[in-house]
Protein backbone atom coordinates (compact mmCIF):
# COMPACT_ATOMS: atom_id res chain seq x y z
CA UNK A 1 0.00 0.00 0.00
CA UNK A 2 1.23 2.92 -1.02
CA UNK A 3 2.50 5.19 2.35
CA UNK A 4 2.41 8.46 3.42
CA UNK A 5 6.41 8.62 3.37
CA UNK A 6 5.94 7.06 -0.58
CA UNK A 7 3.35 9.67 -1.44
CA UNK A 8 5.71 12.41 -0.26
CA UNK A 9 8.29 11.17 -1.79
CA UNK A 10 6.59 11.43 -5.05
CA UNK A 11 5.77 14.67 -4.84
CA UNK A 12 9.38 15.52 -3.51
CA UNK A 13 10.94 13.80 -6.89
CA UNK A 14 8.16 15.62 -8.84
CA UNK A 15 9.00 18.62 -7.63
CA UNK A 16 12.49 18.14 -8.67
CA UNK A 17 11.79 17.20 -12.06
CA UNK A 18 10.16 20.58 -12.16
CA UNK A 19 12.73 22.15 -10.88
CA UNK A 20 15.00 20.62 -13.55
CA UNK A 21 12.66 21.20 -16.17
CA UNK A 22 15.17 22.47 -19.00
CA UNK A 23 16.78 18.78 -18.59
CA UNK A 24 13.77 17.19 -19.74
CA UNK A 25 12.45 16.52 -22.86
CA UNK A 26 8.92 15.46 -24.15
CA UNK A 27 8.82 12.29 -26.53
CA UNK A 28 6.16 9.43 -26.39
CA UNK A 29 9.13 6.58 -26.35
CA UNK A 30 8.66 2.74 -26.00
CA UNK A 31 10.00 0.93 -24.14
CA UNK A 32 10.20 3.74 -21.32
CA UNK A 33 14.03 4.47 -21.45
CA UNK A 34 14.00 5.96 -18.25
CA UNK A 35 13.04 2.99 -16.61
CA UNK A 36 15.61 1.28 -17.56
CA UNK A 37 18.44 3.29 -17.54
CA UNK A 38 17.99 5.67 -14.55
CA UNK A 39 17.45 4.98 -10.61
CA UNK A 40 16.99 8.57 -8.43
CA UNK A 41 20.39 8.72 -7.53
CA UNK A 42 21.54 8.16 -11.55
CA UNK A 43 18.39 11.24 -12.35
CA UNK A 44 20.10 13.44 -9.71
CA UNK A 45 23.52 12.77 -11.04
CA UNK A 46 22.73 12.82 -14.83
CA UNK A 47 20.74 16.68 -13.64
CA UNK A 48 24.36 18.07 -11.96
CA UNK A 49 26.33 17.34 -14.98
CA UNK A 50 24.31 18.53 -16.97
CA UNK A 51 22.47 15.82 -18.69
CA UNK A 52 19.08 15.07 -20.20
CA UNK A 53 15.81 13.19 -20.04
CA UNK A 54 13.43 12.12 -22.30
CA UNK A 55 10.16 10.96 -21.47
CA UNK A 56 5.94 11.45 -21.76
CA UNK A 57 3.31 11.87 -19.44
CA UNK A 58 3.17 8.61 -18.21
CA UNK A 59 6.68 7.67 -18.38
CA UNK A 60 6.76 10.29 -15.88
CA UNK A 61 4.55 9.14 -13.54
CA UNK A 62 5.48 5.50 -14.12
CA UNK A 63 9.19 6.70 -13.53
CA UNK A 64 8.05 8.99 -10.00
CA UNK A 65 6.48 5.87 -8.71
CA UNK A 66 9.37 3.16 -9.88
CA UNK A 67 12.03 5.54 -8.07
CA UNK A 68 9.26 6.08 -4.73
CA UNK A 69 9.54 2.41 -4.20
CA UNK A 70 5.82 1.79 -5.29
CA UNK A 71 4.75 -1.06 -7.45
CA UNK A 72 4.15 -0.51 -11.34
CA UNK A 73 1.01 1.72 -11.50
CA UNK A 74 0.18 0.00 -15.32
CA UNK A 75 0.31 -2.92 -13.54
CA UNK A 76 2.78 -4.50 -15.71
CA UNK A 77 5.80 -5.05 -13.42
CA UNK A 78 7.95 -2.26 -14.83
CA UNK A 79 8.35 -3.52 -18.26
CA UNK A 80 8.51 -0.46 -19.92
CA UNK A 81 5.37 -1.00 -21.79
CA UNK A 82 3.20 1.15 -20.13
CA UNK A 83 0.71 4.12 -21.21
CA UNK A 84 -1.87 6.10 -20.24
CA UNK A 85 -4.59 3.05 -21.28
CA UNK A 86 -2.93 0.86 -19.23
CA UNK A 87 -3.21 2.97 -15.78
CA UNK A 88 -6.53 3.71 -16.42
CA UNK A 89 -7.41 -0.26 -17.21
CA UNK A 90 -5.16 -1.45 -13.53
CA UNK A 91 -6.35 1.74 -11.30
CA UNK A 92 -9.51 1.74 -9.50
CA UNK A 93 -11.40 5.10 -10.80
CA UNK A 94 -13.14 8.05 -8.92
CA UNK A 95 -13.84 11.56 -9.62
CA UNK A 96 -14.14 13.29 -6.27
CA UNK A 97 -11.33 15.66 -6.52
CA UNK A 98 -11.30 15.77 -2.39
CA UNK A 99 -10.99 12.10 -2.15
CA UNK A 100 -7.80 12.30 -4.00
CA UNK A 101 -4.62 12.62 -2.26
CA UNK A 102 -1.06 13.56 -3.48
CA UNK A 103 0.55 10.93 -5.49
CA UNK A 104 -2.59 10.27 -6.98
CA UNK A 105 -2.75 10.03 -11.00
CA UNK A 106 -5.77 12.13 -13.14
CA UNK A 107 -6.35 10.79 -16.71
CA UNK A 108 -7.43 12.81 -18.97
CA UNK A 109 -9.73 11.88 -21.98
CA UNK A 110 -11.55 8.68 -22.56
CA UNK A 111 -9.89 5.13 -22.82
CA UNK A 112 -7.59 4.91 -23.14
CA UNK A 113 -7.01 8.20 -22.29
CA UNK A 114 -5.11 11.67 -23.51
CA UNK A 115 -2.74 12.82 -20.90
CA UNK A 116 -2.16 12.36 -17.23
CA UNK A 117 -1.38 14.41 -14.43
CA UNK A 118 0.01 13.75 -10.69
CA UNK A 119 -1.23 15.36 -7.17
CA UNK A 120 0.78 17.36 -5.85
CA UNK A 121 -0.78 19.33 -3.16
CA UNK A 122 -4.47 19.53 -2.10
CA UNK A 123 -6.22 23.17 -2.97
CA UNK A 124 -9.93 22.17 -1.81
CA UNK A 125 -11.17 21.53 -5.81
CA UNK A 126 -8.24 22.96 -7.40
CA UNK A 127 -5.28 21.17 -6.58
CA UNK A 128 -1.53 21.51 -7.62
CA UNK A 129 -0.52 18.40 -9.94
CA UNK A 130 2.62 17.51 -11.88
CA UNK A 131 2.26 17.32 -15.27
CA UNK A 132 4.12 17.10 -18.59
CA UNK A 133 2.89 16.83 -21.44
CA UNK A 134 4.70 18.80 -24.06
CA UNK A 135 8.08 20.05 -24.93
CA UNK A 136 7.95 22.82 -22.15
CA UNK A 137 7.39 20.93 -19.20
CA UNK A 138 7.18 19.49 -17.00
CA UNK A 139 5.21 21.23 -14.70
CA UNK A 140 3.48 21.98 -11.17
CA UNK A 141 0.18 23.25 -12.21
CA UNK A 142 -3.01 24.14 -10.83
CA UNK A 143 -5.80 21.33 -11.82
CA UNK A 144 -8.31 24.12 -13.12
CA UNK A 145 -5.48 25.15 -15.49
CA UNK A 146 -4.88 21.84 -17.10
CA UNK A 147 -8.74 21.53 -17.44
CA UNK A 148 -8.71 24.71 -19.72
CA UNK A 149 -6.10 23.22 -21.91
CA UNK A 150 -8.06 19.99 -22.01
CA UNK A 151 -11.19 21.18 -22.68
CA UNK A 152 -14.50 19.42 -23.11
CA UNK A 153 -12.73 15.41 -22.39
CA UNK A 154 -13.74 13.94 -19.06
CA UNK A 155 -11.75 13.64 -16.45
CA UNK A 156 -10.91 10.52 -14.19
CA UNK A 157 -9.00 10.42 -10.65
CA UNK A 158 -7.05 7.04 -10.18
CA UNK A 159 -6.55 5.34 -6.68
CA UNK A 160 -2.90 4.25 -5.68
CA UNK A 161 -3.70 3.08 -2.27
CA UNK A 162 -2.76 -0.52 -3.34
CA UNK A 163 0.22 0.00 -5.24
Amino acid sequence: MASSAQRQRLVEYAQTLVDHASHIHYAEIRPMRSLAEHTWASVLGLFKQGGYLTMDCSESVTSLFRWAGLRDPNGLGYNGEGYTGTLLQHLKHYTETANANPGALGVFGKAPGTHVVMLMERAGDNPWVFSHGQEAGPFRIQLSQEKAAHKGEPFTWLDISGL
